[in-house]
């Protein structure tokens, strides 16, 4: 389901959210020794965002203390429940929660184009 048109009603995401799509898809344009797993903050998407920019937590200029959808809006341009529901508690259409071990890279991928077309936040497994 790749995005391949203008949003209708929403703003345009940055090219970093676009470029994570990609990435998530194919495995060779990952970080060198990059494993993924979605319940490790370092080795899942936003992991896979930080470490392709060279940022890490503590060196992001955010308010202290700040919040999860705060680091995620900062790193691909998408904050509140969306962030949260995408990179953080997985769902499905009817809000049921899913293991972080069932989720794919793919699946995250999917998750945000949806998102990105529909403004909707689940995950179709």
């Amino acid at each position: 389901m790749p995005y391949d048109g203008p949003l209708t009603g929403r703003t345009t995401m940055p090219d970093r959210c676009l470029d994570l799509i990609d990435r998530l898809r194919a495995r060779d344009r990952w970080p060198e020794e990059f494993v993924w797993d979605f319940d490790n903050c370092d080795r899942c998407a936003i992991g896979m965002i930080m470490h392709l920019n060279g940022v890490r937590y503590f060196n992001l200029d955010l308010p202290r203390p700040y919040s999860f959808p705060e680091l995620v809006e900062r790193l691909v341009g998408i904050g509140g429940d969306a962030a949260n529901g995408l990179f953080r508690t997985p769902a499905g259409k009817g809000g049921e929660a899913i293991p972080g071990h069932r989720i794919a890279p793919v699946h995250v991928a999917d998750a945000l184009e949806r998102y990105l077309e529909t403004g909707e936040v689940y995950y179709a497994l």
